[in-house]
């Protein structure tokens, strides 16, 4: 799993460079490894590069990290990235822990051009524009805090115009508080908007889920002097909570603060309308009529794909790995095969000549060979084949880059990856 974490001291030190393109996932006090996994197992397929886990209430002065070993493991485990070569996305805990740790982040990302897009329900972005517009200065109060209570956070669904989302030139830094509590107050107010899920509860498109025990005061006592005065300096914040009309408008309904959804729901969520946004503003190339297609016959372009699975117990698995390379390289042959417990999954580009060629060495005129070789008989697997579509691009673009022939657990799952064929 080592290959797919990253160590804080690796950004901060320059030996890592976050890619200017690409977004990154933050989610604060997380407590169900399974949704890190969940998250995490997703990322490549929308582009996302890494996630942070990050612990505002943690002390960082405690002898403990702020995730142990055993979640961090589980996290891994659920996004299977360790079974996977072409996985991309990597997992980077900041131990330490604290809320002067999440601001290092925070700031960090900032400086390298990262817009920060919270993602809350929408009545935590009202109740802090709220009390916005009513602080005041006191002695009591941190300068930090007063500098979080007099600036309100501009928020839109994130499927609305006016949503930073849709700012594809520039890379995000999605946050996402954990499964209870939401994200800190102080630490929405740092952010440069925020976004929330609409959803039909109650027939209100603005409406979150009804949690019965969710509710004004838990989410008071979670966060206030009364609970464990957690803010964005880490200390206490005296008197902001004020006695006057908007507070009390706020205590005087209900207050629901977790997402809409699951949090790695919601994460997913983003991610995908983030990805929908970048892909509309992607080129498309121009529509060639259907004779410069050739009519759609996959035979009219000597470039050919095959795309094939088979259930199939290999008993030199390591042998047939080596000869299937050997082979494809001879044939020159691009694009992946997995040579799993349970069988084959592969996807080849080249010649149709070629791919021929391939596949006459899993007929039934080669099962003396497989069988005494390999233990087993691939005569009755099911090739598809696949040509080139002009609309899509020119050969050269459509083409499989690369060779990648592996072994792994299973035939069938996985990331997952496009081919235009």
């Amino acid at each position: 799993d080592d290959g797919h974490r990253l160590s804080w001291s690796d950004l901060e030190s320059g030996r890592y460079e976050l890619l200017p393109d690409a977004d990154v996932v933050i989610i604060d006090r997380v407590t169900y490894a399974g949704n890190v996994g969940s998250v995490l197992r997703h990322m490549p397929v929308f582009g996302a590069q890494v996630i942070f886990l990050t612990h505002s209430t943690h002390d960082p002065s405690s002898p403990y990290p702020s995730y142990p070993r055993k979640f961090v493991k589980e996290a891994m485990r659920v996004s299977m990235a360790r079974h996977y070569e072409e996985f991309s996305s990597k997992l980077c805990v900041l131990e330490s822990g604290g809320v002067d740790e999440v601001s290092k982040l925070l700031a960090f990302l900032k400086e390298r051009g990262f817009k920060l897009l919270a993602l809350e329900n929408v009545e935590a972005f009202e109740d802090i524009n709220s009390a916005s517009a009513t602080a005041s200065s006191s002695p009591g109060v941190s300068g930090v805090a007063v500098e979080v209570a007099a600036k309100p956070v501009p928020h839109h669904s994130i499927y609305e115009e006016g949503s930073i989302l849709r700012d594809v030139s520039t890379p995000m830094a999605f946050i996402f508080g954990g499964e209870v509590g939401g994200i800190p107050p102080a630490l929405l107010a740092t952010c440069d908007a925020g976004g929330y899920i609409p959803s039909r509860v109650g027939g209100n498109p603005r409406a979150s889920q009804l949690t019965a025990d969710c509710d004004q005061q838990s989410y008071k006592n979670f966060w206030s002097t009364e609970g464990n005065a957690r803010t964005l300096s880490g200390e206490q914040m005296e008197g902001t909570v004020q006695d006057d009309d908007a507070s009390s408008e706020i205590a005087s309904r209900p207050f629901l603060r977790t997402h809409s959804c699951n949090v790695s729901v919601a994460a997913c969520v983003v991610l995908s309308e983030r990805f929908r946004l970048k892909l509309l503003h992607e080129p498309r190339p121009a529509e060639q009529p259907a004779s410069a297609r050739g009519a759609g016959d996959p035979k009219s372009s000597e470039y050919q794909v095959l795309l094939w699975y088979k259930y199939s117990k290999i008993r030199e698995r390591s042998v047939f790995r080596d000869d299937q390379e050997k082979l494809c390289q001879t044939l020159n042959l691009s694009g992946r095969l997995r040579v799993a417990e349970d069988g084959l999954n592969g996807c080849l580009g080249g010649s149709r000549g070629n791919l021929e060629k391939y596949v006459a060495c899993f007929s039934h005129d080669a099962d003396d060979h497989n069988m005494k070789t390999y233990g087993c008989s691939f005569a009755e697997t099911d090739f598809k084949w696949g040509g080139l579509d002009p609309s899509r691009g020119s050969e050269e673009e459509q083409r499989l880059k690369g060779l990648s022939v592996r072994l792994c657990l299973l035939a069938t799952s996985g990331s997952v990856q496009i081919y235009r064929i």
